[in-house]
């Protein structure tokens, strides 16, 4: 292991930033396993396994095309999984 004198700050940063990303991914698999519908989609008085799966399919696809809809007038792109 390095000491912290011989680590470049990209290193630190690179560090830092997969230090976030497992964080992030425990977060998230904690908010599915509480109210998995609420956690890819949130919406006022839907949370607490309030949703119905056919309401939740119709409104997830409307912010989905909406979402693709921006990312291509913007020339980005979209990344989901």
């Amino acid at each position: 292991m390095n000491s912290i004198e011989n680590i470049s700050i990209r290193e630190l940063l690179s560090y830092s930033y997969a230090t976030q990303l497992k964080e992030l991914g425990k977060h998230w698999e904690e908010f599915a396993c509480m109210d998995p519908f609420c956690a890819i989609l949130s919406h006022p008085g839907k949370d607490g396994g309030r949703w119905d799966i056919d309401d939740f399919f119709s409104r997830s696809e409307s912010v989905l095309d909406s979402a693709i809809m921006k990312a291509s007038q913007r020339d980005s792109a979209l990344d989901f999984g």
